[in-house]
């Protein structure tokens, strides 16, 4: 638990030339989420990618409404 909340979720983050198996994908794609590359960029990094859906999943549980 991180302070009150329990951790009910899992982040599991592909390499940054593979990405995540495609078994894994396949078995739960209602589950797999995507990080849209817009402009001429090649991929992101994978600490720049945790960066942004860490910051996501954060605003979502509403860590930063008290701000």
């Amino acid at each position: 638990m991180i302070g009150a909340t329990p951790i009910e979720d899992i982040l599991i983050f592909g390499s940054e030339t593979r990405g995540l198996p495609q078994e894994w994908i396949d078995r739960w794609p209602e589950r797999t989420v995507y990080v849209p590359i817009l402009g001429n960029v090649r991929n992101y990094n994978l600490a720049n990618t945790v960066s942004v859906v860490l910051a996501h999943a954060s605003l979502k549980a509403g860590m930063y409404d008290s701000i």
